[in-house]
């Protein structure tokens, strides 16, 4: 496929999210060979959600490798309280630190690696893997003695963060990546690749051992591996909760040290899930309650792996704990008025009406099993018993109407009722809507 021109490259900003997969995945190899021109930047990040989900063969250079360890905590906007993760602004900032201040030595060594590099196939991970570990050492000591530094020297400081002092302490984050990159790498490496559904017993061994032999009693490399890998997991709290029951060797205060930094994260995640949740005001119900029993899910695993944290941490907690009940709340809300919504015209409600009814019935049933956690079976069992009983006393109205109609308008109300079954099947009374279903069909012609 011949590169075509950086205008062509520009205009293909709006289509990107359309075409095919393939497709896709050769220009995106093409956007990378002009990734240093700033049009192609702007492109770049408008459809940097499609690539983390793609996750096509990109092609390796030093700035890429440097930020392998920690490239799942990458993000654009700071979070309002720490979380763990780290501005892409401080890791450019970084790269362009280590490039800037290298020895002599040590920069000619980066100009044969990237030599290197050129040489070897976008999905060569071995030959990346051997010059990242390369990189990863004497760039963590150069950052960690710079960000060591800038807490009193203003000229080091500029030099280092320009003048967002607040990107210090992404630095130092990105410090406790790098130290830790050779395991950080092997766990990745070994794992499935993100989002993470599950692991095997096998690969929880292998994490547990690779901690606990690593962490050198050091609580910021603990830290790292176990970030590194939260992060890629669908459900990260109940990662950590399984985590939390294995021997990591760690001494009782630094395990929950440890685990209370983690806790940040994990709440931080929980709390843009609810904010998520909160946000949507839709007939996408299907969607809603999955989200909803996904962030009760992480919410129910927090409680047992944060129960006894700081009171800082179970504060925040506590306020997560309302955020999700408050979301929650307004998606069962929502279903049930959707549901009345649609019984006065039954049958002959428009299509998507009907169907948005459906989903928003299914929805509140999916409700049920974790409505308790967030304190909301009774609210949700009043909502479906209401709902019951407004289609039985229906179907006994569409009865008595059904007989007293001519045999042509027979047909509409017969149709009403087996959508009043079909109605109580999904909200789950099946024998009354066998009932009347048998009913209907005993129903002289």
């Amino acid at each position: 496929m011949s590169s075509p021109p950086l205008a062509g490259l520009f205009d293909l900003e709006y289509p990107l999210e359309q075409i095919s997969e393939a497709k896709f995945r050769e220009i995106a190899l093409l956007l990378e060979e002009a990734r240093d021109q700033p049009e192609v930047q702007t492109i770049m990040e408008r459809i940097r959600p499609r690539l983390k989900r793609v996750r096509p063969a990109r092609k390796p250079n030093l700035q890429r490798l440097f930020y392998l360890p920690f490239e799942d905590l990458l993000v654009d906007l700071p979070a309002p309280v720490d979380d763990g993760r780290v501005l892409r602004r401080a890791a450019q900032r970084a790269w362009a630190y280590v490039l800037a201040k290298s020895d002599p030595a040590e920069r000619r060594i980066y100009q044969v690696m990237e030599t290197r590099l050129r040489r070897l196939d976008a999905g060569d991970r071995s030959g990346q893997n051997v010059l990242a570990r390369r990189l990863w050492p004497p760039a963590a000591i150069l950052l960690d003695e710079a960000a060591i530094g800038a807490s009193t020297n203003k000229a080091l400081r500029h030099e280092l963060v320009g003048d967002e002092s607040v990107l210090i302490d992404d630095i130092r984050q990105i410090v406790r990546l790098l130290a830790a990159g050779d395991e950080i790498q092997l766990l990745k490496d070994a794992l499935p690749p993100p989002p993470i559904r599950g692991l095997e017993i096998s690969q929880m061994a292998l994490i547990r051992q690779t901690v606990a032999n690593s962490h050198d009693g050091k609580p910021d490399r603990a830290y790292a591996m176990l970030l590194a890998v939260m992060v890629r997991m669908s459900a990260p709290t109940e990662f950590l909760r399984r985590i939390m029951h294995l021997n990591l060797d760690l001494p009782v205060p630094i395990k929950v040290t440890v685990f209370a930094r983690l806790g940040k994260t994990v709440l931080a995640d929980m709390a843009g899930q609810a904010r998520a949740l909160s946000a949507q005001a839709s007939d996408a119900f299907a969607s809603r309650v999955d989200q909803a029993q996904r962030l009760v899910a992480e919410l129910t695993a927090a409680d047992q792996v944060l129960r006894d944290s700081d009171p800082w941490t179970r504060q925040l907690l506590a306020e997560l704990h309302r955020s999700a009940e408050a979301a929650c709340a307004a998606l069962v809300n929502d279903a049930a008025l959707r549901v009345r919504a649609a019984l006065p015209a039954a049958a002959a409600a428009p299509l998507g009406e009907l169907v948005a009814a459906e989903q928003a019935l299914l929805a509140l049933r999916k409700c049920q099993p974790f409505a308790r956690q967030v304190e909301l079976d009774r609210i949700v069992g009043q909502m479906l018993s209401t709902i019951i009983r407004e289609l039985k006393i229906k179907a006994v109205r569409l009865f008595e109407a059904r007989n007293k109609a001519k045999p042509p308008e027979r047909a509409a109300h017969e149709r009403d009722l087996y959508w009043c079954v079909r109605m109580l099947e999904l909200a789950g009374d099946p024998d009354e809507a066998d009932r009347i279903r048998l009913e209907t069909i005993k129903l002289p012609r």
